[in-house]
């Protein structure tokens, strides 16, 4: 799922967060350049986990079923972004009815 990134706006789908077999079940990816582990303690404080420890910390690992209906319950509650539209490319300003 795409998400807000740590400190990003709302409307903001710069990170990526997937379920996966490792200790915390899932892993994350910030496509804005985030560190990784900013980004894991950002998706684990939303899942009510400690911060990352190397040995694991003995946390509770999360099953899928559990860690599906969080991040349901994430999307659910998120608002939508609005639909302005910024930009439109490829309309020429003759075809769209613009003059100088």
């Amino acid at each position: 799922m795409l998400a807000p990134g740590p400190n990003h706006s709302p409307v903001d789908r710069s990170l990526s967060v997937k379920i996966a077999d490792t200790p915390d079940g899932f892993i994350v990816h910030s496509f804005a350049g985030d560190h990784w582990q900013t980004c894991r303690d950002y998706v684990g404080e939303k899942l009510g986990l400690s911060k990352w420890r190397p040995n694991g910390g003995g946390r509770h690992r999360f099953t899928a079923d559990e860690i599906g209906k969080v991040v349901m319950a994430a999307v659910m509650a998120q608002t939508a972004p609005a639909k302005k539209v910024l930009a439109r490319y490829g309309v020429r300003p003759k075809a769209a009815g613009i003059t100088n």
